[in-house]
């Protein structure tokens, strides 16, 4: 049996969000005095299993209800990668409107390596270069670590 075998192993700059039907602490309810212990133990130790944060969040506090019971199902998570990746990320609860669970508003902002000198500046000669397509074509296969369009950023940047 390996080291990390029944764990999930984050890889690269993860974030995972939704309704986990479930909450992390006491103050995540409001309503009901049913005892969930067992079940905010279990997930609080299934986010540290996954190694995620929680970037925390602002706007409505309960992103459920029905009745007069009121919960915070819905939440986002980021890897430790995630988080020297992108410089910020705020998460929004937004209000509930047609259905009994709110939706969480998630932005980034990405990093800016200090590259300290000017801005690029293309060189229309470069394309008469023979290497030109071939140096381009091998710069622009290199690998990221990232994928969508988050890897067009990168490749742009």
């Amino acid at each position: 049996m390996g080291q990390n075998e029944g764990h999930l192993e984050p890889s690269g700059w993860n974030a995972m969000g939704g309704d986990f039907n479930t909450i992390l602490s006491h103050a995540d309810r409001v309503g009901s005095d049913t005892n969930r212990q067992g079940e905010m133990i279990d997930f609080a130790k299934t986010i540290e299993d996954c190694r995620l944060l929680d970037p925390g969040y602002d706007g409505a506090e309960y992103t459920w209800a029905k009745n007069w019971l009121f919960e915070r199902l819905d939440k986002m998570f980021v890897s430790e990668a995630w988080t020297k990746i992108f410089e910020a990320s705020r998460v929004t609860n937004l209000p509930r409107v047609t259905s009994d669970h709110g939706p969480i508003l998630a932005r980034c902002k990405m990093t800016r390596p200090n590259t300290g000198g000017s801005g690029f500046r293309f060189q229309n000669m470069w394309i008469r270069h023979e290497s030109f397509m071939e140096i381009v074509q091998d710069c622009w296969e290199q690998p990221t670590g990232a994928a969508g369009l988050l890897n067009l950023q990168i490749k742009l940047i």
